[in-house]
């Protein structure tokens, strides 16, 4: 039965609803039987089509495989199979099962890692086996601890050359997963540099999805990847922006601006014409990250992008986060995009619920985009003036702002204060996971400087503590 299923998803037949259903209750009832080859293979198959076999079939897989042997009955490749099936399948981890995967691959005598020798099970792996060891918990957001991490890289990092493109994209994906659970876990440079430098090798056979992923999450993890491997990559995101989907585009342009790079001309107007007509379909995360994004690079679409663009975003606005409404609104003037009444009042009624709990950061972004896209109109359009005095009232009540910072941003339109706000941008990175909170860079931002040399000494202080 279980070759039959993993031969099918091999050939990616589509099994009737009906047929799986059968092939499941059949596996259920003789689950038992199964060694642990013919289950990992059976999980494969399910992990393959990305079916949910539903909560009862879970349930009872679970109990069977915390029966003896437990996960001792896979091999090192059989148990990465089970991990990434789970996590396709979207299972969502128990704390106990996440003790046993632990404790399976960590099992070993007391002397690791006051030595060299890994625990037995982590040394049987292969590169592959580790790669997708790693996809597999990264993707169920499973918890990992630094010995854990330190065991699988040190095996990792002589196993490198030995990965596809896909492999190492799903490495470093795993990482940055990794540290949104765990933000003190830390990735040793050498592993870093040894990365760095297969995969600069292989650049020519990575595909929009592996320079998406990659991008992504070193910019999640705050990694600056070296000039000549940035170079290198720009050039092939370059040759590839024209198969991007709405997703990966958002995401590899929102990395770009972390790494602080402004794409080529060429590379924007690939990226537009992969875009133009699939706005509609990005969703709210993506359009709030990737307007974000195009204007901290400066970037300026023509006309007609930005009416898809608005189009797209209009009916999208009750959808935004807090932070991508606050985002969105800075980065438009921006980018010289200039909204409609239509589309601005759709915006102010979705704002508005929002504002008693904005914070410095996100009001000032606020205030500042609307007062630039109202100046657009003659006359100002009366009910965006009167969100952005709200705003001013609750920036000197509840926020604690000083007569001076309303001062300047009444004067000066605030550019310099809303240019900190954005320096962190969105919240929310383009795959729906926290990207971590912006308080820390905008304690010792203008929003906290309101003149006190006490406060500004404790806001450094804390950032400095933060960081590290």
């Amino acid at each position: 039965l279980s070759t039959v299923m993993w031969s099918l998803s091999r050939i990616k037949y589509k099994v009737s609803a009906d047929k799986q259903r059968d092939f499941l209750s059949q596996a259920l009832q003789h689950l038992p039987q199964y060694t642990g080859q013919g289950l990992s293979m059976l999980l494969y198959a399910l992990g393959a089509t990305e079916q949910d076999p539903g909560p009862e079939w879970t349930s009872s897989l679970m109990a069977f495989l915390q029966t003896s042997p437990g996960l001792n009955r896979f091999n090192s490749q059989g148990l990465a199979l089970v991990l990434w099936a789970l996590a396709r399948m979207g299972y969502e981890p128990t704390p106990r099962f996440t003790s046993m995967v632990h404790t399976h691959l960590m099992r070993a005598g007391p002397s690791w890692p006051s030595t060299d020798s890994l625990p037995p099970r982590i040394a049987a792996c292969n590169g592959i086996d580790v790669a997708t060891i790693m996809y597999g918990m990264g993707r169920m957001h499973m918890h990992v601890t630094p010995n854990l991490l330190t065991a699988l890289l040190i095996k990792l990092k002589h196993e490198v050359p030995g990965l596809d493109p896909a492999q190492m994209s799903n490495v470093v994906w795993a990482l940055a997963q990794f540290q949104v659970k765990n933000p003190l876990l830390r990735v040793h440079p050498s592993f870093l540099a040894q990365f760095f430098s297969m995969a600069y090798l292989r650049l020519d056979r990575f595909t929009h999805h592996d320079l998406a992923m990659t991008s992504w999450a070193l910019a999640k993890m705050r990694v600056q990847p070296p000039a000549p491997f940035l170079s290198a990559f720009l050039r092939r995101v370059e040759q590839a922006g024209a198969e991007f989907s709405p997703q990966e585009v958002s995401n590899t342009i929102w990395s770009l601006a972390r790494f602080g790079v402004a794409p080529s001309s060429g590379l924007m107007v690939e990226f537009f014409v992969a875009t133009d007509k699939r706005l509609s379909s990005f969703k709210p995360q993506e359009l709030s990250a990737m307007a974000w994004a195009l204007a901290r690079g400066g970037h300026k679409p023509d006309r007609r992008w930005s009416e898809e663009f608005l189009h797209a975003t209009f009916h999208k606005l009750p959808e935004f986060s807090q932070q991508g409404l606050c985002n969105m609104i800075w980065a438009l003037p921006m980018m010289g995009m200039a909204p409609t009444p239509a589309w601005l009042y759709q915006y102010v009624k979705v704002a508005t619920p929002h504002m008693d709990t904005m914070n410095k950061a996100d009001m000032v972004q606020l205030v500042v985009g609307l007062t630039a896209l109202s100046a657009q109109h003659d006359g100002g359009l009366q009910k965006v003036l009167d969100l952005v005095e709200e705003g001013y009232r609750q920036l000197e009540g509840r926020l604690g702002a000083s007569a001076a910072q309303l001062a300047r941003l009444r004067e000066h339109g605030g550019v310099a204060e809303a240019e900190e706000a954005a320096q962190q941008g969105p919240e929310q990175a383009p795959d729906g996971t926290r990207l971590g909170s912006s308080s820390s860079a905008g304690l010792v931002g203008a929003l906290a400087n309101d003149g006190s040399s006490s406060r500004q000494q404790q806001a450094r202080s804390l950032h400095k503590a933060i960081q590290q």
